[in-house]
């Protein structure tokens, strides 16, 4: 911290700011930009940096993201601030009261946290236990812990909840093979069911982006993609003259954008032997054609909908389930999903309780409980997904008793089998004091 005096070096300025240390402050990394400019930062700006990474013990990249969109003239990488906080934190004393466990005072036998090393001020005398060489991952395939067996399928589910990149030609073809499942109408089959939720928000739509399929198939809502970015090939007449229009009517800066360039200096040409620049992506809200949001039933603007859906199908379609009732009822969880299957509309209400704490889970069912009742086939492919969840539970001990029990992973030394027994269910308070 420069404390004290400050002094301009221009041979025109020899003006002296005076910092008292506490309510103002200046810091410097020591190091200058390209044209010769130090970084100095404010106490103010700091202070942001030290409440992300010491108070609320979050990441250097969730305080780079958050200072990006706070502060207009923002413009360091998460490295840079990286580097910041570490000579920050050298310059600050940090009580040792600040890392005592409340409960077991200050010399515990055990502690499990987890957080973020700040760093180590004596590495000779720490001895760190590092569980992770004992328990190390065990080979079992991540596609066998998925709703969704086949692995390309969850990563192109991905991408159309995250961006608006276009869709490869065998994701399309994946997309579409799937979507016609639900044309089989086979009850007994997961991933059709999983298909009916997820098409019901992104409809398959077709090639040339005239009409957009219903999530059953039927033709529904006309879309006009004609210039669009990122519309697939055929999809308009993009490159063509009068194609530059998009859908709002505002001309296409595609071409433009495309002729921008960095030069030696890092600044911004408009054409040139530089780098190309690097365009920032679409947001997912800006795809076209296939697998677009269904803006015509639920619309652009209505975030509560959308901050329900996108989680949900992320967390069932696009991620692994497996933990995902750890320590929570399991048994509640299935006879919630059975309603949903096999009872009338209404009576799935009387046992939500269950998913009371698995906040995406409650927040979708909650949201949609109305169209739930009232769309049985929706009912009934939501309930044959969660009790597929739920289910996984099982095989997924299977599979880790397997793995965990071969030869070559107890000749290893691996104790990972053991460490689950110990810690695998839902530990106590009398467990960890022992």
């Amino acid at each position: 911290m420069l404390v004290g005096q400050w002094t301009r070096d221009r041979p025109d300025c020899k003006r002296k700011v005076e910092f008292d240390g506490n309510s103002y402050g200046l810091f410097n990394m020591r190091r200058r930009d390209k044209k010769g400019r130090w970084a100095v930062f404010t106490r103010a700006l700091l202070d942001k940096l030290y409440s992300f990474i010491v108070t609320a013990r979050s990441t250097y990249s969730a305080a780079t993201r958050y200072l990006s969109s706070d502060m207009l003239s923002f413009a360091l990488r998460r490295q840079e601030v990286v580097k910041l906080g570490t000579a920050m934190l050298r310059t600050f004393v940090l009580p040792p009261e600040v890392a005592v466990f409340p409960l077991c005072g200050p010399d515990p036998n055990f502690i499990l946290i987890d957080g973020q090393a700040l760093g180590c001020t004596d590495l000779d005398d720490a001895q760190p236990v590092r569980i992770e060489e004992e328990v190390p991952v065990l080979d079992i395939a991540a596609s066998a812990l998925c709703v969704i067996q086949s692995p390309p399928l969850p990563a192109a589910i991905t991408k159309i909840l995250r961006s608006s990149a276009a869709l490869t030609g065998p994701q399309t073809l994946l997309l579409r093979a799937w979507h016609n499942t639900m044309g089989i109408d086979d009850r007994a089959c997961v991933e059709t069911a999983a298909a009916r939720l997820f098409f019901h928000f992104f409809p398959m739509g077709t090639k040339d982006g005239g009409v957009v399929n219903g999530p059953d198939g039927t033709p529904g809502a006309s879309r006009v993609v004609a210039g669009k970015k990122g519309a697939e090939p055929g999809a308009g007449a993009e490159g063509s003259e009068g194609a530059a229009s998009g859908q709002d009517g505002t001309a296409s800066t595609t071409a433009l954008e495309a002729k921008l360039r960095t030069d030696a200096d890092g600044n911004l040409t408009l054409g040139g032997q530089g780098a190309p620049v690097k365009l920032p992506s679409d947001s997912w809200r800006d795809r076209i054609g296939h697998c677009a949001p269904n803006f015509a039933q639920y619309p652009k603007g209505d975030d509560g909908a959308w901050l329900h859906v996108r989680p949900f199908l992320q967390a069932l379609l696009g991620e692994t389930v497996s933990g995902m009732f750890h320590c929570h009822d399991e048994g509640a969880s299935r006879l919630l999903a059975n309603c949903m299957r096999l009872q009338p509309a209404g009576k799935w209400r009387d046992v939500t309780e269950a998913v009371d704490g698995i906040g995406f889970v409650a927040n979708f069912v909650c949201w949609f409980a109305d169209m739930i009742d009232d769309d049985d086939r929706f009912r009934y492919a939501l309930g044959s997904v969660l009790l597929r969840a739920v289910d996984m539970e099982a095989d997924f001990d299977k599979l880790f008793t397997a793995a965990a029990n071969r030869k070559e992973v107890l000749d290893r030394g691996w104790v990972n089998a053991e460490y689950c027994r110990e810690w695998g269910g839902m530990p106590t308070p009398d467990d960890y004091r022992a």
